[in-house]
């Protein structure tokens, strides 16, 4: 194999190499974060949801229901933690 064309292997190989890793650092970490509360069907379709009541919730008092949607590929934990919604809870 010419020089060239081996520094060109190595290169795209340690990229490769590089990209796998970070692929799987993701999914472990997704697969921590994503805790999901429940479960319902949508057109027939099994989704996931995660619900957060905060601490001073109040059943007797009226109090908005938010609801924070995460786009296509995407997860609930991903959501609330980019929403930040949690926070204003």
């Amino acid at each position: 194999m010419c020089k060239p064309l081996k520094k060109i292997v190595i290169v795209l190989a340690s990229l490769l190499g590089v990209a796998l890793l970070f692929v799987i650092i993701l999914g472990v970490a997704f697969l921590i974060v994503n805790k999901t509360n429940g479960t319902l069907i949508s057109s027939g379709e099994k989704r996931q949801y995660l619900l957060h009541v905060p601490a001073s919730y109040d059943r007797n008092v009226p109090t908005p229901l938010v609801i924070s949607i995460h786009g296509f590929a995407e997860w609930p934990a991903h959501q609330a933690q980019i929403s930040r919604w949690t926070d204003l809870a």
